[in-house]
């Protein structure tokens, strides 16, 4: 199978209307999201929390996070830890707050120094199951999985992943498995990050995981079991190389998959922006890849994130800076054709993960610390009329 791939068009968010109007629409939704808050923790206790991946089941957030002691935020310390917090939506309490993964044996892992970079995701045939990825020190950086039971609240079944090219060709997510898969040069015992941590999604009999190297592998899995990953494609031929955290979706049929690009934040800005890529994949009977497409979105290089809210789909991103926000809803038959709905400034507010309770969006979010909040995502209001005055009034 030959793979084909389009030019970048220009970014859909740069129409003046369409921008104005989002700005007004943002400030209302940044007033529900300010009212909704449920709880925030970390950040001011000595700990240093990060990179929350949140799931909802029965009026229970489970957020997965990275929780270290020291000042890093990722598995690359020895002393970080990933934990699991339950909280009640409607008590807004804390039930219970239990360690994934950090330094001692669980069950055949051994992991000898840090964890990090958590994924959470609900299993579609068992609604008792939740599947953790996370990345781990278990004698050289790999990722790993587990399982929580919801009723017993135990943890079991942890794993390390084993991973397939697309010739067939298997190995861990470890250094020297990645330079197996995909001929790369990695060493042995250094931290290169292996990110499996934003969206994935079940559609058509598979879970499809993103993996991304920072600056180097940006890969799509689907796994039926989370022990064993399949390859399915990469975002290796739109050229960018600076990747990192490859958030993945379904809409329409096609797999939508968002990538985050590694520059310098200070130097995004609404004159100098940085870009990631949206790109999508159309799937046939036979779950081959059929179709592809691709655009850019701002990204100030830093974790995007889709959600579906009354079965459209939208993408959370930080255009600027970590407190700039902008949520896109995305057209899945012609990516071009998205359309920017939200924009607001909320200090630093980015690392979102969303799922849905009582009709309403739950998001986890890093915000000098992590943060739960619970609020109203109407469709937005027609300032159409009013947005297009005052571009009239601004040529």
């Amino acid at each position: 199978h030959t793979e084909t791939y389009g030019s970048i068009d220009s970014y859909f968010g740069d129409l003046t209307v369409p921008k104005i109007a989002s700005v007004v629409d943002g400030q209302r939704l940044l007033s529900n999201i300010n009212n909704g808050r449920i709880e925030r923790w970390g950040g001011d206790d000595g700990t240093t929390v990060h990179d929350s991946k949140l799931a909802v089941v029965n009026g229970i957030a489970y957020v997965v996070y990275a929780s270290n002691t020291a000042v890093s935020d990722n598995a690359g310390s020895p002393t970080c830890t990933v934990r699991l917090r339950k909280i009640d939506l409607s008590s807004k309490n804390t039930i219970d707050n239990v360690l994934v993964a950090g330094t001692g044996t669980f069950e055949n892992i051994v992991i000898t120094g840090g964890a990090g970079q958590p994924n959470i995701v609900k299993d579609v045939s068992n609604n008792d199951l939740l599947h953790i990825i996370f990345t781990a020190n278990v004698s050289g950086y790999t990722v790993c999985t587990c399982d929580y039971s919801i009723t017993s609240g135990e943890l079991s079944n942890y794993r390390q992943v084993l991973a397939y090219n697309a010739d067939n060709v298997s190995a861990n997510l470890s250094n020297s498995g990645i330079n197996t898969l995909f001929e790369t040069n990695y060493r042995d015992n250094v931290y290169i990050s292996q990110q499996c941590n934003a969206d994935t999604v079940y559609y058509n009999g598979y879970y499809y995981i993103g993996f991304c190297v920072t600056n180097g592998v940006a890969v799509i899995f689907r796994t039926t079991d989370f022990t064993n990953w399949y390859y399915f494609s990469d975002f290796g031929k739109f050229g960018i190389s600076t990747m990192c955290e490859l958030a993945i979706a379904e809409q329409n049929g096609y797999i939508i998959g968002a990538v985050r690009p590694i520059q310098d934040r200070e130097g995004s800005s609404p004159t100098n922006a940085t870009y990631g890529i949206i790109a999508k994949w159309g799937i046939n009977s036979d779950n081959k890849v059929v179709c592809k497409e691709y655009v850019r979105y701002k990204n100030c290089s830093t974790k995007p994130s889709f959600f579906k809210y009354n079965n459209e789909l939208y993408l959370f991103t930080n255009p600027y800076d970590r407190s700039w926000c902008e949520i896109i809803k995305i057209d899945a038959a012609e990516l071009k054709a998205s359309k920017l709905l939200y924009q607001f400034y909320r200090p630093s507010f980015h690392y979102a993960s969303f799922d849905i309770h009582n009709e309403k969006l739950v998001v986890s979010s890093s915000s000098d610390g992590i943060e739960l909040c619970e609020f109203d995502f109407a469709a937005p209001s027609n300032y159409s009329v009013l947005a297009e005055k005052i571009a009239a009034l601004l040529k």
